[in-house]
């Protein structure tokens, strides 16, 4: 994996120290989101208010402290750091959004999904354009968002061209108005690019990435040879990531493979239609598990990682 090699461990621990710490912060609030979402359904009010109230004080607490981080040495690596802690920013505006206005988020909260969808989904494509000529996409932490949003634009031109029912066309162009691909076959050879990731490419990178980090696995891995039991866990953890995604591909040729053609040939009464409802439902199943993946690795990898003077 070249792009590391390109920085000593002076250079590379403090700027993996930095954005161990903005991960862990976004998937860990990611899953309070969820949260927000199951109270609402529910028609919990007052825990839904306490929810978001805790996540914005989390929010502005722990980005206080991100702040006060010294500039890395390295502007290179700087520059991807002040990309990630915007998304913490952005985070922190869109939580000060919702509690000045409680009630009429608590009362629009999922007609207003689609809104909050399209809102997120401009902020992320800009991110992910901002850090594309500054990182390489064999590194696992940066490959895999790639990846999945390469995995959801099959997944809306899959819906778009099945036309299926219980799917609003406010969705789909929700969606569609962020799709950087403009056939289901485009969409897949992009996927197949950068789908294939060995075992080795993993060990590989784990390596490299252990080699120029600040880690005392003693703190989370009790017991003896707690380095290289820490190690298999990070190969393990980071496999389990792949793992999702290329289950989530899976999932969709399934559904190309077959559910499509009695839709795209215009005969939808060849295709049983609850089998249909059970294969959409199974790759939604599919994309919620990556968040789930992504949190496990992150909480392993802020567990490890010490602080390092690295500095300007």
């Amino acid at each position: 994996m070249p792009w590391i090699k390109e920085f000593s461990r002076e250079d590379y621990a403090p700027f993996a120290y930095l954005s161990s710490q903005i991960d862990l912060l976004y998937w860990r609030q990611g899953q309070s989101e969820e949260a927000l979402t199951e109270l609402k359904e529910t028609g919990n009010q007052q825990e839904w208010i306490k929810t978001l109230h805790s996540m914005l004080e989390i929010q502005t607490s722990e980005l206080a402290k991100l702040r006060k981080i010294p500039p890395l040495k390295s502007n290179h690596l700087q520059a991807i750091s002040n990309i990630n802690l915007d998304v913490a920013e952005y985070k922190l505006g869109r939580y000060q959004l919702f509690v000045e206005n409680l009630s009429m988020y608590w009362e629009d909260w999922e007609t207003g999904l689609l809104d909050r969808i399209r809102h997120e989904l401009a902020f992320d494509h800009s991110t992910l354009s901002r850090l594309s000529n500054l990182v390489d996409y064999n590194d696992p932490d940066f490959r895999s968002p790639v990846l999945l949003y390469r995995l959801l634009d099959l997944f809306v031109l899959l819906l778009d061209q099945l036309a299926q029912p219980d799917v609003t066309h406010e969705f789909i162009s929700t969606f569609n108005d962020f799709n950087r691909s403009n056939t289901i076959e485009e969409a897949r050879e992009k996927i197949d690019e950068i789908i294939e990731f060995t075992d080795k490419d993993i060990e590989d990178w784990v390596d490299l990435y252990l080699d120029r980090v600040n880690a005392n696995f003693a703190i989370s891995v009790l017991g003896e040879n707690s380095y290289e039991r820490g190690r298999d866990q990070l190969i393990g953890l980071t496999k389990e990531v792949y793992i999702c995604l290329t289950k989530i591909y899976e999932d969709l040729k399934s559904l190309v493979g077959e559910f499509s053609k009695g839709f795209i040939n215009g005969d939808p009464d060849s295709i049983d239609l609850e089998e249909f409802t059970r294969a959409l439902e199974t790759v939604a199943e599919s994309f919620g598990k990556y968040p789930d993946r992504q949190l496990d690795r992150s909480l392993f990898i802020a567990s490890f990682l010490i602080p390092t003077e690295g500095s300007r």
